[in-house]
């Protein structure tokens, strides 16, 4: 009997350091895993294309160039240049609940009725030199899940084109 009141006591005296210990790990693990998605996004790409037969766009944006070009009639235009920091946020914030797998899986909204047929589109993320990309789709018709993403690139691809314009 005097065993058993001796082990209870040593039990119990154990889950408390064993509460603590969980709790330390579990803080360890966070911190660990919040530092490691920092990393990661460095690792990350966004890149959209679009073409139909002689005229194009392109934009790849990561975390630390921006690159757009644009061969519209014959003509074209090309930008290298750092990526601005809250372009970067934006992006990262954009994909947080974005599963890169079901990329391909994606559909486009019901087809649209075009006076010229449009530029032929894919979106791509390279996350750790693997790249995650989209069925092809019409240019300004992406599927919802990533409409945001894609306004957001053609936003930066604009604002770089109108750039080399007025240099030009």
């Amino acid at each position: 009997m005097h065993w058993c009141r001796l082990y209870l006591k040593h039990s119990e005296c154990w889950d408390n350091d064993m509460k603590k210990l969980y709790l330390l790990c579990t803080i360890i693990f966070v911190i660990g895993c919040s530092s490691k998605k920092a990393v990661q996004s460095k690792n990350v790409s966004f890149i959209y294309e679009a073409a139909l037969k002689n005229d194009s766009l392109r934009v790849l944006v990561d975390h630390k160039n921006t690159v757009v070009s644009q061969f519209m009639s014959g003509e074209g235009r090309s930008s290298n240049g750092p990526t601005k920091n809250e372009d970067w946020e934006e992006l990262n914030g954009m994909i947080t609940n974005l599963n890169v797998r079901k990329l391909k899986d994606l559909t486009t909204p019901k087809d649209r009725v075009y006076i010229k047929e449009p530029m032929k589109a894919v979106f791509k993320i390279a996350v750790n030199n693997t790249i995650y990309k989209t069925q092809e789709f019409d240019d300004g018709n992406p599927p919802v899940e990533i409409e945001a993403i894609v306004a957001k690139l053609l936003n930066i691809h604009t604002t770089q084109i109108e750039r080399i314009q007025l240099t030009h």
